[in-house]
């Protein structure tokens, strides 16, 4: 049996939506692996197969696309900024003083990128209604779009006491969108790292997008789309997920690499010319 006819009786059982689905891997599961996982994508715009687990990869020839795949660009939801939001660095009290300190010192983010990143707080003490999000003594971070509407936030408790350090406004559709998107568009050979959270992402500011969590299929197609090479900048406990995204990257045609950081670490514990040049280095090994 042909490594191909394996592949399609895989996708006999495949699941996803958009341009790519997910099948349990013939390969893996033909070296005893045995596993249930989803690992192999396949991607019906240009027939590619890839395992992220074992790595094997193809593509179907001839194979053509039999209906529309979903826009990645339909319209997205939008949201208004919680009440009593205010900029760090567009008003001025304990509350925004607070906040700017966290992001300064704890985060040693740098001043001028926490403006052009718009990161803000709430400015009150009340408590919100009963069932409404709480967003207060936390540092706020926009989502936007290109024209910086709202696509929705999130939220980094600055206290350390909180049962939940990070918090994402109800209904956002964070699996169909990258914080910092415009980055990807931007006409340069300059590196642009892919990280996990958005406050990784504004330390790197402005050449880095954030995932927002697992990437998903919409999030790779989004990644596609970018002309600059791709280093996945993952925290240290994640390398190999790092790997797999920068591997699939790869088989798409992108210039892609990857860092590994050591464990516990995450991209803001390292200095910022060691990222770069880091960066610089795999792309050029890939």
């Amino acid at each position: 049996m042909s490594r191909l006819t394996v592949v399609k009786r895989a996708l006999q059982s495949a699941t996803g939506y958009g341009r790519h689905l997910r099948a349990v891997c013939p390969f893996c599961n033909m070296q005893g692996h045995g596993t249930k996982k989803k690992n192999l994508t396949f991607d019906k715009g240009t027939g590619k197969f890839f395992c992220f687990r074992c790595h094997n990869s193809g593509r179907m020839e001839g194979y053509a696309i039999q209906e529309e795949y979903l826009c990645l660009h339909d319209e997205l939801a939008s949201f208004s900024p919680p009440p009593d939001w205010a900029e760090l660095y567009g008003y001025s009290c304990a509350h925004t003083a607070r906040a700017k300190r966290y992001a300064l010192e704890a985060r040693k983010l740098q001043a001028i990128h926490i403006a052009e990143a718009k990161l803000g707080t709430v400015v009150t003490n009340s408590r919100p209604p009963k069932g409404e999000q709480d967003w207060r003594n936390r540092l706020i971070v926009p989502i936007t779009s290109s024209t910086n509407e709202w696509l929705g936030y999130v939220g980094r408790d600055t206290t350390g006491k909180s049962d939940l350090p990070y918090m994402y406004v109800r209904g956002m559709q964070r699996g169909k969108i990258l914080y910092n998107q415009k980055a990807l568009y931007e006409d340069t050979e300059e590196p642009i790292f892919v990280v996990e959270g958005t406050l990784d992402a504004v330390y790197l500011w402005p050449n880095a997008v954030a995932l927002l969590g697992m990437w998903t299929d919409d999030q790779i197609d989004l990644l596609l789309e970018t002309k600059r090479p791709i280093v996945v900048l993952l925290d240290g406990d994640a390398w190999k997920k790092g790997e797999a995204l920068s591997d699939i990257l790869k088989m798409y045609g992108a210039r892609s690499g990857w860092i590994r950081l050591g464990p516990k670490l995450d991209p803001d514990d390292m200095e910022r010319s060691w990222i770069k040049e880091e960066g610089y280095k795999c792309i050029v090994s890939a």
